[in-house]
């Protein structure tokens, strides 16, 4: 019993621009990757999260963060999460475990070959 109800071409969840009854509109509706939820992708020439803003026009796009061994923490920190102390190794970031008498700070918290025991840290 619905009139003008909205289409949604592309699948992605988001009617097409037009409906004026929706708060979030998809930009474009023939590309399911490009809706109000998506991610800018930055150099691609599109507007990826339809905020009317392209590539290097959107401020998503001045965030850097820069992730050489690829273990998901980044140099930068800050918006780009927790400081990655050795980005040229995958096993050692904020999230790996310490390795005892390695001689590495593994878990990157600024200690070295912190010693575990049951109930007890030694340093």
């Amino acid at each position: 019993g619905a009139v003008d109800e909205g289409f949604d071409l592309d699948g992605d969840g988001f009617l097409a621009e037009g409906c004026a009854h929706v708060a979030e509109t998809d930009c474009d509706d023939s590309d399911a990757a490009v809706n109000p939820d998506a991610e800018e992708l930055c150099d691609d020439g599109l507007d990826n999260d339809c905020d009317d803003l392209v590539d290097d026009a959107d401020p998503d796009c001045d965030l850097v963060c820069t992730d050489n061994d690829a273990d998901g923490y980044a140099v930068e920190g800050g918006e780009c999460g927790e400081v990655d102390c050795e980005d040229s190794d995958v096993e050692v970031n904020p999230g790996h475990v310490e390795v005892k008498d390695n001689g590495i700070d593994d878990d990157c918290d600024g200690k070295i070959d912190e010693r575990c025991f049951i109930g007890t840290v030694m340093r």
